[in-house]
């Protein structure tokens, strides 16, 4: 009540209470009790965890009394108790301490006996009390209540006495890591003891710790303002408070690259890696803030008087003003620094972030190091026990390592300044740079360095604060550029701190450190942290006072996760102090730039700025003076090129070197982000271990000083290499010419510095830190190349073992562990490996690759041990001294390689071009200049051929590794006299020849390629060198072996050629290799810039490529090449197709029989475009692939097989890791020794929008090929030919039919069965024009065009004619239009594709135009029917159709689909089944009948007269005629005729008039398809007008004389077919009327026609044909009778009784109602009436209420439609009087 319980707590937790933290525990209070959602946004380090700890600690504090006097009741009662049973005298004292320790001595002092009747009586009444407590007190543990021994009634009493209650404060730290299941399972606990103490006054406190950390922020703000968790309420009695850092991004760096923000320049940067809060959470978060100076100055000055030590009050306030002076004075140093380099932002800005820096927590640690230097750790303070001077050296060394040492050195300088200008500090007669150093200084006396080692004063920094820290438990952060002996001051405390065993006496008074090794790395895990401090703690938790130890977390690189990720975010927990966790185990992390503001927050930071020029001399004297053990004295001056000089002074040099170059931000800006202390340390470690000493001077010459840069400054271009060199030696002379010489003379070839560097031998006696550096091969390549010719030119031999990693996903973890395992066994056994592609574990070999072993004798052996992590495990490991290591990296990856991990290695950058100058530099001088003759001939041919000609990420890369692939890795060049050759002589010189290059070079040449070469440069060469080649002719067999051996010697030694011999020989070496590389470079060309550059292309080279020798359109036929060749290995790029990713996978026939129809597909498949044999050929896709065991077992299983000789491996070039995955293949296929019939063949294809992402190189023995496509699954056994296309466009060859037409046949079939109409008239079975399925269809047009024609199909016809079309300029203009858009973008077709789509295309269109106009009226009828097909007939088809015109190959592009309909049959023909008897007739007939329009007008039209003019006749005697009139009249025409048509239509005429087969068909087939005639009679009668005109004056059998008699009576021949088609309905037979009876009038006639229609419809079947007969009469009714004439009444009542009939039947009227007016048009009565429109509309009225449909409205509107027509009025009856008026009575009805 008078707060002394509350003050009492504060006290018992050592909480410093301040007015602020007052007011924050009232604020926390006022807004829990009114149910406010109670946010904190702060700074880290200003106690809102320790502020929510005590809040909970605070409200709950009245339980923790009522526990205790409950525990202090039941223990009196067990006082009384013993008493009582025991008469013991048991003293009752006033504490629970005191009572519990009386009770204990009783136990102790009793017999036996009572002993255990005593512990039951205890144990009873303790259950007893327990069954009886509230529910806050904890459960009793169950290993207290299941031991019933007699030993564990003390422990129960001791449990008992400390009243457990149930914990009331939940501190949940939050990281992205945790997902809502963990969140979910740490609220639970707090929920079970809330519902558990819900009865009580108790509150449940659950801190959600940096919630902006989370990945589910939403289910946080359900948790913080709804009091819920996915919908379920929290108890009442839980009280959820949050805290969370500001948003402040990394702005400080933001705008530098990752190589330099790992220089370690910044110390400071204040930002958080947190998310921005959802607006409904910020809204409710309150701004914690932080302590102001003078609040902070109070905390300080109550910690101070809180520390129990006997401070005179003068020297405490002395303390406080500089502890606090320090703190304050750290965020001005920040808030100036960062405004320095912060990218945006206010001066407002970094002042925020500078609050940031320090916090409480450092207070707090300057406190515990206080304590720590005064009780433990006292060697430095120099003062004896008694003085007060020993708290201000304690205070400067506690200020020293939390505040001065974390600064770069400006503001070390500056701190310094500061602090001595303080009242208290100005007249003291020490500071805290002396109390400083000197403890530094003492400690480093006792500390053993290794030898080799210079001690800096970085390392003693080091050193210091990682020991100190360590034992005192501080968490240390030491940032810095890498090579700043981080690591190393780790390695030589561990090496000292071994307690009792330590080698110097200073040490065995601390414990020994024991560390536990964490190697960070991009994908580090929360996880793999919090492990090793659970080994840590574990550890330590078993030290025991007789063999103390403190437990080390060395965690390394701490830089190199990604922040994003927040993996390390578990160090806030784990690190925490005050009112948190305390740390249990010591942590020290370095890394090469300063960690977030909550991280570096809770660690001593130790900032290891840029050496400067004192601590880069004290590390080049350490290293250059250092004694050898064969030195007989020690270096004193060092002599460089005959100038002596002191060791200092050349020292000073060679660190201005340095210092100039990274400094110099123009020439070397790149300089310091590829270059570190380390290769600077062992460029002199090289210069010393190489130089040589005598009589204390050490002689170093040019070459040794410009080997060491070469060595440790290189990987980086040649031009910056010698600028490096240059900038070295331009500081010892002065002479630029001098400098020149000397670069020119001593500089090596970079293979040269890699061999030596490579078979650098291991001395004995070197130390640990002299061994040689490990090798970094930076390739350019970016596919192994350079790796792969290393191991060709024996640099890199078999002693070296090869790893690399494959990227696969799926057991990957397993893979990375194998690899890591047998670098281990190799570093075990000191062999040599390469590791390649080992991005994702080369983290965990940082320690190994840094040198800085630990060293363990044993009986005089010494051992060499590096750390080598597996995730969060990282153990020792055994390293031999000559074990060496070459990591190879790509150099487009380079810039994302962290700087540590660059700056541990020897660099060598490798291209295809130092390897070519290296290789040429290795042949005879005659050889050389040939080859590079030849070379720039190939560059300058690329450069006409332009970008993106070639296949390749580089096609200079390309053409420069064919020259490397024909230079023997092992050629010797040095010994001209090996060039001379035996067997020279007596054989011809072609043979001496090829005999020259087979011994020198590696070329694929025959005789015949150098007769072939000779006759092609002879063609195209012109002047001099034709004659020099035709000189070899004149010379042929008449040279002896002496003048043969000198002309070879002289082209070998490549000095002047004297003879004319000699200089055709070397002609003839030169077009032979520029031949061969243009053949081989041409395997890889894209077919689009061979064809745009083909006039820049030998001939020859364009047949190799358009299907000669090579292949690039068909994967299949390419395959038949390779199986032909020697080479094993093919690497081909194809662009992506259809085929690419539907190729199926296939095992060959040998493995596993088929046994399913979808292995019967695939092998149809296979065969059709893989091989031809498909047991032969095994097919993988790698993204099928899963793993990296799966595929090496895929190759081995494949390479085991016997019958499959080649396995194709198809790799999607989409897939991000592609690169990398062909590159683990091709290492692994060539360190395996395949049988020499096995090929295997690496499949790239590439999207057709994509670029190439893999080189195509020809080296280590793989060939490359480029294919346009794979090819196509064609339904026929043959493929469109893209090679043949190729020719006809660049050679005098045509087109091949049969293959084309075998090709496009099958899929232009299924086009025009589905898209072109047909007829459905046709009754023969054979008929296309029917109705018919899709399949069916397929059938009939397939027959179609195999009928024979003159010896050939009619698809080969029409194949011929559409051949016609593709002349040399439109295929080359196709071929152009193809090329010119896949090389500008503008399609991503393959060319094969698109050329094969065009062919495709068009002659589906063409061959569907074709059909449908060879068909029109049913013309295809007559190449199936028998009856109707002779050779006459054969040869008039084959005629029109080869003179019908075709349709340009550009309007076939532009037709997406066949719009064209059919030309409507003849209406007499539309429902009949007519035969057809002349090809072509609507084609023929048609123009004829326009030619007459043309000629004569109507002046014919149903002209009947018998004597016609003579000016007619003499134009019918000259039928041709006709047709040039027509043709002269159609010049002037706006749409002019095809003249093509003209010549055709005279074909037929003539063909027509020689044949009376062919006429007669032709009359016949006009008569019935024009006029529907069948009647033999009716066709005698038109016979009968044809021969009066023609007896005359006309010529027989002109079809011309046809028409036009047909024309002159067409009123006649309609009328007849009209009869016969009355007589067909009325069910006469044809052929029962004469002519004479079709004279009669037109009414009479059609009078005639309706009384049959009448009588002939009882007798009918199809009441519906019926109608159909009746209408198409009807509809000639008026051309029957003329004009103005009507029918009689009684033939218009009979019509209008038909026509109301057939609408009745037409609008599809009930069945008994069409009967009933069948039946009233039969009565006598109505024959005679008109059946007005009124009885029509009583019928339908009186009909339409029973049937219930709307049938009759159509029938009223019909009839209305036809009785008041123009052509009813005008040619049948005028309007009837009575159907008007009912007409007009109805109108006004309705209205």
């Amino acid at each position: 009540q008078d707060g002394r319980e509350s003050l009492q707590c504060i006290d018992d937790n050592k909480f410093v209470l301040t007015l602020d933290f007052t007011l924050k525990l009232l604020n926390i209070h006022e807004r829990v009790s009114c149910g406010v959602p109670c946010l904190m946004e702060g700074e880290t380090g200003v106690s809102k965890t320790a502020l929510t700890k005590m809040y909970s600690i605070l409200v709950n504090s009245q339980q923790n009394s009522v526990a205790s006097a409950s525990t202090m009741a039941t223990l009196k009662s067990i006082v009384h108790e013993l008493t009582e049973r025991f008469s013991a005298v048991v003293l009752d004292e006033d504490s629970i301490c005191g009572t519990t320790g009386q009770i204990r001595k009783f136990l102790e002092s009793s017999q036996a006996h009572s002993v255990e009747e005593a512990s039951q009586v205890i144990r009873g009444l303790i259950n007893e009390a327990c069954s009886n407590r509230n529910a806050m007190f904890a459960s009793m543990p169950p290993s207290l209540i299941d031991n019933v021994d007699e030993d564990s009634v003390s422990e129960l009493l001791d449990w008992f006495s400390s009243s457990h209650l149930e914990q009331t404060f939940f501190d949940i730290n939050i990281d992205p890591a945790l997902s809502a299941d963990d969140i979910k399972c740490r609220l639970d606990e707090a929920r079970c003891i809330a519902r558990k103490i819900s009865s009580m006054d108790i509150k449940v406190v659950v801190f959600l710790d940096e919630i902006n950390t989370s990945s589910v922020l939403g289910l946080l703000k359900e948790v913080i303002v709804d009091r819920s968790f996915n919908g379920d309420l929290l108890e009442e009695n839980i009280v959820v408070i949050a805290a969370c850092n500001p948003v402040r991004e990394s702005t400080v760096t933001q705008a530098k690259s990752s190589r330099e923000i790992d220089l370690g320049r910044e110390w400071v940067s204040g930002h958080y890696q947190v998310k921005k809060l959802p607006t409904s959470l910020g809204f409710i978060s309150w701004d914690f803030g932080s302590l102001n100076s003078e609040q902070e100055k109070e905390f300080i000055h109550q910690r101070i008087t809180m520390m129990g030590e006997k401070i005179p009050s003068v020297m405490a306030r002395a303390m406080t003003e500089v502890i606090s002076s320090s703190h304050e004075l750290i965020r001005t140093l920040a808030e100036k620094h960062i405004a320095q380099k912060i990218t945006r932002g206010s001066e407002g800005e970094a002042k925020l972030r500078a609050r940031s820096v320090v916090s409480l927590r450092d207070i707090q640690r300057v406190f515990h190091l206080l304590g720590f230097f005064l009780h433990d750790f006292s060697f430095g303070l120099q003062l004896s026990c008694e003085s007060p001077q020993k708290f201000r050296r304690a205070m400067l060394l506690s200020v020293g390592i939390v505040y001065y040492l974390r600064l770069d050195t400006l503001a070390r300088s500056e701190f310094l300044q500061k602090l001595k200008s303080l009242p208290s500090e100005q007249y003291q007669e020490f500071h805290l740079k002396e109390v400083l150093d000197s403890a530094i200084d003492k400690l480093m006396e006792h500390t053993e360095i290794p030898v080799g080692i210079a001690l800096t004063s970085g390392l003693k920094e080091n050193t210091f604060m990682t020991l100190v820290c360590t034992l005192s438990r501080t968490p240390l952060m030491i940032v810095g550029p890498p090579g700043c002996s981080k690591t190393l001051a780790v390695s030589i405390v561990t090496d000292n701190a071994n307690g009792e065993e330590s080698p110097a006496l200073f040490y065995r008074k601390f414990a020994r450190v024991q560390p536990f090794h964490y190697q960070c790395s991009k994908s580090s895990t929360s996880n793999e942290v919090a492990s090793v401090f659970d080994r840590a703690i574990q550890r330590q938790s078993k030290v025991t006072n007789s063999a103390p130890m403190q437990c080390l977390v060395f965690m390394d690189e701490a830089g190199l996760p990604e922040e994003e990720k927040e993996s390390l975010k578990v160090l806030h927990y784990l690190l925490e102090g005050h009112m948190s966790a305390s740390p249990e185990v010591g942590f020290v992390c370095i890394t090469n730039h300063i960690l977030d503001a909550a991280k570096s927050n809770r660690c001593v930071c130790l900032m290891r700025p840029e050496p400067d020029k004192e601590e880069l001399m004290c590390i080049a004297m350490g290293v250059l003076c250092q004694k050898h053990q064969s030195d007989e004295s020690n270096v004193q001056f060092i002599c460089f090129e005959m100038r002596m000089m002191t060791a200092e002074e050349f020292s000073s040099i060679m660190c201005n070197c340095y210092l100039n170059l990274i400094q110099n931000k123009v020439q070397f800006r790149w300089f310091v982000q590829f270059f570190g202390l380390r290769d600077f340390l062992h460029a002199l470690r090289f210069i010393r271990r190489n130089a040589s000493l005598r009589e204390s001077v050490l002689n170093i010459s040019v070459e040794i000083l410009l080997n060491a840069l070469e060595r440790n400054f290189n990987g980086v271009n040649n031009e910056n290499f010698s600028n490096i060199c240059a900038s070295f030696l331009a500081n010892f002379m002065t002479d630029k010419r001098r400098i020149e010489e000397n670069l020119n003379k001593f500089l090596r070839h970079p293979m040269t510095i890699l061999r030596n560097s490579l078979s650098e031998i291991h001395p004995n006696n070197a130390s640990r830190y002299n061994l040689p550096r490990y090798k970094m091969i930076i390739d350019n390549t970016n596919d192994n190349s350079v790796m792969r010719l290393l191991r060709m030119s024996g640099i890199l031999d078999s002693s070296h073992s090869f790893y690399m990693l494959s990227g696969m996903k799926d057991g990957s973890e397993m893979e990375q562990l194998n690899l890591i395992s047998r670098v281990k066994y190799s570093a075990q056994q000191g062999t040599s490996v390469v590791m390649s592609q080992v991005e994702e574990i080369s983290e965990c070999f940082y320690d190994l690759f840094n040198q800085h072993f630990s060293e363990f004798s044993k009986d005089g052996q010494v051992s060499y041990f590096a750390n080598i992590a597996i995730g969060g495990i990282s153990r020792p490991c055994i390293i031999h001294p000559s074990f060496q290591c070459i990591v190879h990296v790509e150099s487009n990856q380079l810039d994302d390689i962290p700087a540590p991990f660059l700056n541990r290695f020897e660099k060598f950058q490798l291209n295809v071009d130092d390897i070519l100058s290296w290789q040429l530099s290795r042949l005879p001088p005659g050889i050389n200049g040939i080859l590079s003759d030849v070379l720039l001939e190939c560059e300058e041919l690329l450069s006409h051929m332009g970008n993106g000609s070639i296949w390749s990420t580089s096609p200079n890369q390309t053409l420069k590794s064919l020259f490397i692939s024909m230079i023997p890795p092992d050629i010797d060049g040095s010994h001209v006299s090996q060039c001379i050759g035996h067997g020279y002589a007596n054989q011809p010189i072609r043979s001496s020849v090829l005999a020259f290059l087979k011994r020198w070079l590696i070329v694929d040449i025959s005789i015949e390629d150098i007769d072939q070469s000779i006759a092609t440069a002879s063609i195209e060469l012109r002047g001099l060198d034709s004659v020099w080649l035709r000189k070899v002719e004149d010379v042929e067999g008449r040279l002896d072996q002496i003048q043969l051996e000198k002309s070879f010697r002289d082209l070998a030694i490549g000095e002047q050629l004297d003879s004319s011999i000699s200089c055709s020989l070397k002609k003839i070496v030169h077009y032979v290799l520029l031949r061969h590389v243009i053949f081989r470079l041409l395997l890889v060309a894209m077919p689009e810039a061979v064809f745009l550059q083909r006039e820049n292309l030998p001939r020859e080279a364009l047949r190799a490529y358009f299907g000669g020798s090579q292949e690039h359109f068909n994967l299949k036929s390419l395959i038949s090449k390779i199986s032909q060749g020697n080479s094993q290995l093919y690497m081909l790029h194809v662009r992506s197709d259809s085929c690419a990713h539907s190729l199926p996978t296939w095992c060959g026939e040998d493995e596993r029989p088929m046994k399913s129809p979808e292995e019967a597909i695939f092998k149809q498949i296979v065969q059709s475009i893989i091989h031809e044999n498909p047991s032969r050929v095994e097919i993988r896709h790698l993204d099928l692939l899963k793993s990296e065991s799966s595929l090496r077992n895929t190759i081995e299983s494949w390479a085991l097989k016997q019958k499959v000789d080649s396995l194709i491996l198809v790799v999607n070039m989409q897939l991000h890791c592609s690169s990398n995955l062909v590159n683990y293949i091709r290492t692994h296929v060539e360190q395996m020794d395949l049988q020499p019939t096995k090929k295997f063949l690496l499949l790239l294809h590439y999207p057709l929008s994509c670029k190439p992402s893999y080189p195509a190189l020809f080296l280590g023995n793989w060939q490359c090929a480029y294919l346009d496509g794979i090819g196509y699954r064609s339904a026929s056994s043959s493929h469109l030919s893209t090679n043949n296309i190729f020719e006809a466009a660049c050679f005098d060859c045509d087109l091949n039919a049969d293959s084309l037409l075998d090709a496009l046949l099958p899929k232009a079939i299924q086009y025009i069965a589905s898209q072109v109409s047909f007829y459905s008239c046709s009754s023969h079975p054979q008929s296309v024009n029917q109705h018919l399925q899709f399949t069916e269809r397929l059938v009939k047009i397939e027959a179609v065009l195999m009928r024979q024609i003159k010896g050939k199909s009619l698809g080969k016809h029409l194949m011929e004619k559409y051949l016609a079309n593709w002349t040399k300029e439109a295929i080359n203009e196709m071929l152009h239009h193809s090329a010119i858009g896949l090389k500008s973008g503008t399609t991503h077709l393959s060319l094969s594709t698109a050329v094969r789509s065009t062919f495709q295309h068009t002659f589906n269109k063409f061959l569907a135009i074709s059909i449908l106009n060879m068909n029109t009226w049913s013309n295809l009828d007559i190449l199936l029917t028998e009856s109707c097909s002779d050779s006459d007939t054969d040869e008039i088809f084959s005629f029109v159709m080869s003179a019908l015109p075709g349709t340009p190959w550009k309007e076939l592009l532009l037709h997406r689909d066949v719009y064209c309909h059919l030309n409507p049959l003849p209406l007499e023909m539309a429902h009949s089944k007519a035969l057809v008897l002349f090809p072509f007739y609507y084609q023929v007939s048609s123009f004829i009948d326009m030619a007459l329009d043309k000629a004569y007008g109507g002046s014919i039209e149903n002209d009947s007269r018998t004597d016609l003019n003579a000016d007619f006749f003499n134009m019918m005697e000259k039928a041709d005629e006709i047709f040039s009139i027509l043709l002269e009249n159609s010049s002037t025409a706006s749409q002019p005729i095809d003249e093509s048509m003209i010549t055709m239509v005279q074909g037929v005429i003539k063909a027509v008039e020689a044949s009376a087969g062919l006429y007669e068909k032709y009359l016949t087939h006009m008569l019935l398809w024009k006029f529907g005639i069948r009647n033999v009679a009716q066709v005698t009668w038109v016979l009968n007008k044809i021969n009066i005109v023609s007896s005359s004056k006309l010529c027989n059998r002109n079809i011309v004389v046809l028409h036009v008699v047909c024309r002159m009576n067409v009123i006649d021949i309609i009328r007849m077919a009209s009869w016969d088609a009355i007589a067909a309905s009325a069910g006469h037979q044809k052929g029962d009327f004469s002519t004479e009876e079709a004279k009669f009038e037109g009414p009479l006639f059609v009078g005639t026609m309706l009384r049959y229609f009448k009588s002939s419809f009882a007798d009918s079947v199809d009441v519906v044909e019926w109608s159909h007969s009746f209408s198409v009469f009807m509809q000639s009714i008026p051309t029957i009778i003329g004009d103005r004439k009507q029918l009689d009444e009684k033939s218009t009542i009979v019509l209008r009784q038909l026509v109301f009939l057939s609408i009745i039947i037409n609008v599809n009227a009930p069945e008994a109602v069409v009967s009933q007016m069948a039946e009233q048009i039969n009565k006598e009565e109505i024959e005679q009436s008109r059946y007005s429109l009124h009885d029509f509309f009583q019928f339908l009225d009186g009909n339409s209420v029973d049937s219930g449909l709307d049938w009759f409205v159509d029938a009223k509107e019909k009839l209305l439609r036809i009785l008041f027509s123009p052509s009813w009025l005008t040619s049948i009856s005028d309007i009837d009087q009575a159907d008007a008026s009912f007409l007009l009575d109805l109108i006004k009805e309705r209205r």
